[in-house]
């Protein structure tokens, strides 16, 4: 939501949605959503609709029915509502605009139409705040791939400008974090194995020194069997049931 105040002291509440499919318990929510702001801000609410397909675009301009006589009209914006960045008609738009743009559509359909997306961004990122900059190049990263990083680098011009160096940045943060992520998942894998080996290990040992204690005769074979055995549940069972047999059968049986 914005609120935007005008010279004439004028005010008007626009308040947009994102939709990527159609939900009906949305659908019949978005009024409430108006009729609050209404009610907080007393001015003229519109209802803007950025929508991933023209269809959703055009299903929201038929309105939202609310009965015969009461229908709420929004706006809605689809991606052939926008053109393409790389079109002539569209130069000179915010890098902004650029952006939701080519979000909104989707990615280029070849090398040499990534090539000239990558042109238009690199020159409106010069125009705009370096950080925010930066934070589109990484969105846009994810959304084309890794040819757009490729190609947005071989399309910049003399050094590298701030937006790129913050973009560089992201990117290798991301890639410690992941490091860091699967590291930590690799130690506490190998903690828990190494805690379960420290266990069954102290298990086997304490079942032997009972089983000795309590004068129960351990074949070879017995032996052999709580020395190499993996399940802690086997174990502590035997454990329990060492005090109560008088033999290495009855302990297992």
């Amino acid at each position: 939501m914005i609120r935007l105040v005008f010279p004439d002291k004028t005010e008007r509440v626009i308040v947009w949605e994102v939709q990527s499919e159609w939900t009906k318990a949305k659908y019949f929510r978005l009024p409430g959503y108006v009729a609050r702001i209404f009610e907080d801000y007393r001015c003229q609410v519109e209802l803007l609709m950025i929508c991933k397909t023209d269809a959703l675009a055009e299903r929201y301009r038929e309105g939202i029915r609310l009965g015969d006589h009461s229908v709420v009209m929004p706006s809605a914006i689809g991606p052939g509502d926008l053109l393409p960045i790389t079109e002539p008609e569209s130069r000179g738009q915010s890098a902004h605009r650029s952006v939701a743009t080519l979000l909104m559509q989707g990615k280029p359909n070849d090398e040499f139409e990534t090539t000239k997306v990558a042109a238009v961004l690199a020159d409106g990122f010069a125009t705009i705040d370096p950080e925010q900059a930066g934070d589109y190049a990484y969105i846009l990263t994810r959304v084309i791939g890794e040819e757009f990083e490729v190609t947005m680098e071989a399309t910049k011009k003399g050094t590298d400008p701030e937006w790129w160096d913050r973009y560089v940045a992201k990117m290798a943060g991301e890639g410690r974090q992941k490091a860091l992520d699967e590291g930590l998942d690799r130690g506490m894998r190998t903690g828990f194995q190494l805690g379960r080996e420290d266990g069954l290990e102290k298990g086997r040992n304490a079942l032997l020194r009972a089983l000795n204690s309590l004068g129960i005769e351990v074949g070879s074979e017995a032996r052999q069997r709580i020395e190499t055995c993996s399940d802690l549940e086997s174990l502590l069972s035997w454990m329990e049931r060492a005090h109560s047999v008088r033999s290495v059968d009855e302990l297992f049986g």
